[in-house]
């Protein structure tokens, strides 16, 4: 026996809802938590990409049945080897642009209060635009950030983390910009063969998994695990979604404005100094 997962997503039910460990805020939990708190913006991904998202208890209770089933088969004399394929990406897919959405609008209503601010995200699939949002929108003002660290004596951790982020982002962009088919087959046969009472309890059809309902649970478990804000605030961390979204209103044109005058006086500058050392040599 062979099991195969693609994406491991928090638990749907089991040890509780939304159930994460704190090594898997990587990859899709590392991108919706880094969206919601305000600290990530730029997104490397295609909004088609149907990722098999599997939620880790639908993993073990997959290894479950599928431990008993070659148990049963030896028994019985039968030693081949199945591969069973633990994944949402063949039977029931669904779309990162539609996580993302769900994120911006449903999850928008249980925010955490301990977000720093306004969560948003700018997606791409060209690595060249990726590069660019990241540098104007992590890069730089982690500088900055960096900047204000040193001068009052703390560390300076803001560039050395957005720059990790970037790889991991680029790294992660071959499975998020791509559509991948697993054939789950074996694991679809396995679990229709099990009583009615071993599929309440050993639940693993992706096909009833309800996304919308699930990308909550996802985020809640999230806060829960991993911010652990003990979802108390919600309606604090509504309101400072509003407030930080007025703030981005003003800050983002600012922001805009001072980088381009700062693009400007580096081109003035620039042409001045060609222009003159061009003259001292026509001299």
């Amino acid at each position: 026996m062979s099991a195969k997962l693609q994406s491991l997503v928090p638990s749907k039910r089991e040890p509780r809802p939304g159930w994460v460990d704190m090594s898997n805020v990587y990859g899709a939990s590392g991108s919706i938590l880094g969206s919601c708190m305000g600290l990530v913006y730029a997104q490397f991904f295609d909004k088609v990409t149907q990722l098999g998202l599997i939620p880790v208890d639908y993993v073990n209770n997959t290894i479950i049945a599928s431990a008993y089933e070659t148990a049963k088969r030896t028994a019985d004399g039968d030693n081949s080897i199945k591969i069973y394929a633990i994944t949402g990406s063949t039977r029931h897919p669904v779309e990162l642009g539609k996580v993302f959405k769900i994120v911006s609008t449903d999850v928008r209503k249980i925010m955490s209060p301990a977000a720093v601010f306004y969560g948003f995200a700018l997606q791409t699939t060209n690595a060249t635009i990726f590069w660019i949002y990241s540098w104007l929108l992590h890069l730089i003002p982690a500088y900055v950030l960096d900047a204000v660290c040193f001068a009052i004596g703390k560390e300076r951790r803001f560039v050395k983390l957005y720059k990790k982020m970037y790889k991991l982002q680029v790294v992660l962009s071959y499975f998020a910009c791509f559509q991948w088919r697993f054939i789950d087959d074996n694991t679809a046969k396995l679990f229709d063969s099990l009583s009615e009472a071993d599929k309440a309890i050993f639940e693993f059809d992706v096909k009833k998994i309800d996304w919308e309902e699930y990308v909550l649970i996802w985020y809640l478990g999230l806060r829960k695990y991993v911010i652990k804000d003990g979802l108390q605030g919600t309606a604090k961390g509504v309101r400072n979604q509003e407030i930080f979204k007025y703030l981005l209103c003003i800050i983002g044109p600012l922001y805009i404005y001072s980088l381009y005058k700062l693009l400007y006086s580096s081109l003035l500058v620039l042409c001045y100094t060609v222009r003159y050392v061009l003259s001292i040599k026509l001299f």
